[in-house]
């Protein structure tokens, strides 16, 4: 389990280094993490709920709500203080098929093991560990 969810936090990362140009690996890292515990609180936990959210409209509450979840977590993460860019980014990876998929995995990571978390070695995120332990 540990090394599935490494492969797809490093899958989630790299999608948000190359959307957002930051050069902080461990807080890419920390925040594929982070945006993984708040899908999984959603219960966003595949790429097809993520495309339902999407597909109810740039105007619908709940696809503004998603956005902005992946929008701050980029803002906190990356530093990356212009709130439309981050916005932007945010909605350009939530088009990205890759980074649905891996960040949804990590998503369902986290639920399936939300009795004994402490077995999840490789996260680093003190706020997801916070939240599921």
């Amino acid at each position: 389990m540990n090394d599935l969810l490494f492969l797809n936090t490093q899958r989630a990362a790299y999608f948000l280094w190359e959307f957002t140009g930051c050069d902080n690996a461990l807080g890419l890292w920390t925040c594929a993490e982070d945006i993984g515990g708040g899908l999984e609180d959603r219960g966003l936990l595949t790429p097809e709920h993520i495309d339902s959210v999407a597909g109810k409209g740039v105007y619908s509450s709940e696809y503004i709500g998603l956005i902005r979840l992946i929008a701050f977590k980029i803002f906190i993460y990356t530093g990356q203080r212009d709130k439309e860019a981050n916005w932007f980014i945010a909605e350009a990876l939530v088009k990205n098929h890759e980074w649905r998929g891996s960040v949804t995995q990590i998503a369902g990571i986290y639920r399936d093991n939300k009795t004994h978390f402490e077995a999840l070695s490789g996260v680093r995120s003190e706020h997801v560990r916070q939240n599921y332990t």
